[in-house]
């Protein structure tokens, strides 16, 4: 009974969504991981909250097309204000290999 309603509730959405359960492997896209890492990387995007519609859309769709460390940054920089991304991306910045480099 439960499988049913979950086929109702992909119905509902006009039949476009796939279950996440279903996605082949060959949707799992690393150049659009790497066009998501980017945005979060800009720290204009970031900080002002002008962070695309798509990085959203498709990461709340198409959640395993994206591996877990490029979603959580996007939700790390979305989710909890402007100072803690800024706060998020400096201590990604000092942990860098550049930066540990710069310190030894």
């Amino acid at each position: 009974a439960a499988h049913n309603s979950d086929a109702a509730a992909d119905d509902d959405e006009g039949g476009e969504s796939l279950a996440l359960s279903n996605l082949p492997a060959e949707l799992i896209s690393d150049k659009l991981s790497n066009k998501l890492r980017q945005q979060m990387a800009d720290p204009l995007s970031v900080t002002s909250g002008a962070i695309p519609d798509w990085c959203h859309d498709l990461v709340t769709k198409f959640a395993p097309a994206f591996p877990f460390d490029a979603r959580y940054q996007l939700f790390a920089s979305s989710s909890f204000g402007v100072d803690r991304a800024v706060a998020g991306m400096q201590g990604a910045q000092d942990r860098s290999p550049e930066r540990v480099r710069q310190r030894a």
